[in-house]
Parts: structure tokens; C-alpha cells; sequence
């Protein structure tokens, strides 16, 4: 009995050395085949990456280039490298994967869904699988921020679900595509600086809630685009171009005053009356009316009740270069209450001689307003009062639409009808003068 137990355990400790030296042949022979193709396995805080400098050549650098250690560095690759090495790095574990074209890559991740009409510039956010959201997106008046703000069922394992990482921000200009954190920069000043083609600044913040999970994801471009957002089974769309690029009219609606600033207030009935309100409100007149058109696109310094400095204002309207830039206020006469109607102010001088000068487009505006409003065209006025807005090159008009020392033009500036009617008056009168081929 006893001799049988040692033999059968005879027989097991040969049957693990049979397939101890199996496995010993197999690990040398893959490690020549490896070691044939140049990879050294005894240096294990290296990866392999792609160089710009020389064709086809594999360069050695830290695991954190490629993001190996948790801090990844943006990758990058356009249509002249043409080429780009992806790895995956489970458990200690390094493997050279497929190489991809530019067009390959963009297939593979967006173009897939056969989204209509994608232009070149956009940031596609990878969805996870299985997972239901709850989506709130928001740009900033000065279309330069863009927020995205997702809740999700609440998770349970944090380390495994981190769902939103740089990685899964996928950013395209043209031919090339970047996707991981930001890289950093030096600028001018000698302050570290975001800089990754269109986008300037990419933060996402994810917040564990006792019900649910919350990421933020913010961005920042370098500079005005208008946006449109879609979403399909596997991403989060934002897509952006230049106004040039889609309209072939630009012009910039500017409400004067906001948030901290309410401009010129008076009683009204039981209440007061705010100019930033009332320029608000024109000016959300305009932005519905002009929606519907496709060959003018209405941009506005502020859409809300914030207060933009004139220097921003300033630095927006020349930014985007547009046929014309209107601000919206109301008037006030301290000495006559009798004193009443539309004014515009303007530097006659921008666009002097052209149907689209300051002073023609001033003069449509004000006929705009009489023709569909009580109020009546007070006339221009050659200086804006604004040293800043005068030195525009494009052309540029102060509207003030009402004084609201006079009780006739309070009450109209109090009735919605007669600012709507009074927003669209304006819009006709500067499509006439847009339009017009002269």
C-alpha cells in the first residue's frame, strides 16, 4: 500500500516537472522572439513610442508619456506621421497593439455613427456602455466655455468605475486628433499655460452623491464658436466652427449694461424699470427673429443678466470681424421730461460711402424702429461717447431706443408687443442693408 503512494506521488512531481520545463521553453522562446525585435524586457518603467523625428522608429521614454502611471500626456498624430502605436497596459503588463492611420482612427471612434454633416473641428466624450444619463450642457454668453454636466446611477466600486478620464476626451482640428489631458506650456509671461489647438482649458470633476454620480466636464476654446451638440449611442458630440466658416453675414447684438450694472432706472406704476432688462429683452427679440435665417448669424455679447466689461465686449466684436455691431440702451434727459423717441449714435466715418457704413446702417435702424413702433426717429448723433467702440474698423451703432425721462416712451418701453416690435424693426432694417448688393 505504502509503495503505491510513492509511486503515484513519484508520478505527479515528473508530470509538474514535464510541465515546469514546458513552460520554461515557451517563456525562452518568446522572450528570443522579443528580444530579436529589439524589446528589452529587464528595463519595465519604459514604453515605446511613436517619433516625429525619425520615420518608422521606435523611441524609448517614460511610462508618464504615454500615461502609464496615471498622469498621461496628450497624444497626438496628424495625416503626415500618418502612423500612430496604442498600448494596453493591464497588471504590469505591455503590449504593442494594432497601427492606425488618422483616417482609421477617426472611423474607429466618431465617424462610425455616421454622424450627417460632422465637420472637422469637435470634442467626442466616450459614453460607458449600459449606462443611463441625465445631461445638462451650457456655453457661456461669449460662446468661449462649455459645460457639460452628466449624473448617472450611483457607483458602488469607485476604483472601477471611473467612467470619465482625459483619455475618453477625444479632440479633432482637421488632420489631427488629441486626446488625454492638456499639454502644458510656458507662455510669454512665464506661467504654465493649457494649450491644445482650439481647446485652451479641458477640467472634468466627478462627485460621489449619496444617490448618484456626477461628472463635470468643462472647457475652454481659444476662441468664439458656435456650437452644436449631438449625441449618439457611444458619444458625447460638441462640435464647433468659425462664423465664417457657415454664415456669410456676421453681426454682433451688444445689450448694454447687466448683472451688477442696471444702467438707467425709474419708477414705473408700483415698481421700477431697469434698462438692462429692457435691453435684454430687445435683444432676445433679435436672437428669435434671426434664428430662422441661415446666411446671418446673430452673436450677442450677453444673453443673460451678467455684466460684460467694454474691453471684452470690445475684444469679441473684433474677434469676429462683423458686417455690423449694434449696442441697445435706453436714453435720459435730467433738464426736459419732454424729450423723446429713438437716437442712434455712430462714427460716421467707419465704412464712409457704403450701404453698410455706421451711418447708413445707424439710419435703417432708426427708420426700423418708427416704422414699426410709436416711437419716433430722433435722429444721430456722430459720437458713440465710447473712445473704445469708435476705433472699431467694422462698422458700429449706439441705439438708445426710448427715453425714459418721458412718460409717453415709458409706457411704450413697458409693453412686450412694442420691444418686439421694435427688435424686429431693427433686424429688417439691417437684413435691407446686408442684402442690399449695391
Amino acid at each position: 500500500m505504502k509503495l503505491d503512494i510513492r509511486n503515484k506521488k513519484m508520478q505527479e512531481m515528473k508530470k509538474a516537472v514535464k510541465y515546469s520545463c514546458a513552460a520554461l521553453v515557451c517563456v525562452a522562446f518568446f522572450t528570443a522572439i522579443l528580444s530579436f525585435a529589439g524589446v528589452d524586457l529587464s528595463k519595465k518603467n519604459e514604453a515605446y513610442t511613436y517619433s516625429d523625428e525619425t520615420e518608422n522608429e521606435l523611441t524609448k521614454e517614460n511610462e508618464s508619456v504615454l500615461g502609464l502611471d496615471g498622469k498621461s500626456k496628450p497624444k497626438a498624430m496628424t495625416s503626415e506621421d500618418n502612423q500612430m502605436y496604442s498600448y494596453d497596459y493591464q497588471g504590469g503588463n505591455k503590449n504593442l497593439m494594432t497601427v492606425m492611420t488618422v483616417d482609421d482612427y477617426i472611423f474607429n471612434t466618431v465617424n462610425h455613427d455616421k454622424i450627417e454633416g460632422l465637420g472637422k473641428r469637435y470634442v467626442a466624450i466616450n459614453k460607458e456602455h449600459g449606462v443611463d444619463y441625465i445631461l445638462e450642457k451650457s456655453g457661456d454668453d461669449l460662446h468661449k466655455n462649455y459645460t457639460l454636466n452628466l449624473r448617472y446611477e450611483k457607483v458602488s466600486d469607485r476604483e472601477k468605475n471611473d467612467f470619465f478620464t482625459f483619455e475618453k476626451v477625444t479632440r479633432a482640428d482637421g488632420e489631427k486628433v488629441y486626446w488625454g489631458p492638456l499639454e502644458i506650456t510656458v507662455g510669454k509671461n512665464g506661467e504654465s499655460e493649457a494649450r491644445d489647438e482650439f481647446l485652451q482649458d479641458l477640467q472634468i470633476d466627478t462627485y460621489y452623491r449619496e444617490l448618484f454620480t456626477e461628472t463635470i466636464i468643462s472647457m475652454s476654446f481659444d476662441f468664439y464658436y458656435e456650437t452644436r451638440f449631438i449625441e449618439t449611442n457611444e458619444y458625447f458630440i460638441i462640435e464647433l466652427w468659425l462664423p465664417s466658416e457657415k454664415y456669410d453675414e456676421v453681426i454682433v447684438i451688444d445689450a448694454l449694461c447687466g448683472g451688477t450694472d442696471p444702467g438707467i432706472a425709474c419708477a414705473n406704476g408700483n415698481g421700477f424699470m431697469y434698462e438692462k432688462d429692457i435691453n435684454l429683452k430687445i435683444a432676445g427679440y433679435m436672437e428669435e427673429y434671426f434664428k430662422e435665417r441661415e446666411d446671418i448669424k446673430a452673436f450677442f455679447t450677453r444673453k443673460s443678466d451678467i455684466f460684460v466689461e467694454d474691453a471684452e465686449r470690445v475684444a469679441f466684436i473684433e474677434a469676429l470681424k462683423p458686417s455690423l455691431a449694434l449696442s441697445i440702451g435706453v436714453n435720459w434727459d435730467d433738464y426736459d421730461s419732454a424729450i423723446s423717441g429713438a437716437k442712434a449714435y455712430c462714427n460716421y466715418l467707419q465704412g464712409l460711402g457704403s450701404l453698410r457704413s455706421s451711418i447708413s446702417m445707424a439710419a435703417g435702424c432708426l427708420d426700423g424702429i418708427s416704422e414699426k413702433t410709436p416711437l419716433r426717429n430722433s435722429g444721430l448723433n456722430q459720437k458713440t461717447g465710447n473712445a473704445l467702440f469708435e476705433s472699431l474698423e467694422h462698422p458700429y451703432v449706439l441705439l438708445r431706443v426710448g427715453y425714459l425721462s418721458n412718460s409717453v416712451d415709458r409706457a411704450i418701453l413697458s409693453d412686450e408687443e412694442c420691444l418686439k416690435n421694435a427688435a424686429y424693426g431693427i433686424c429688417e432694417a439691417i437684413i435691407s442693408k446686408l442684402l442690399d448688393k449695391e
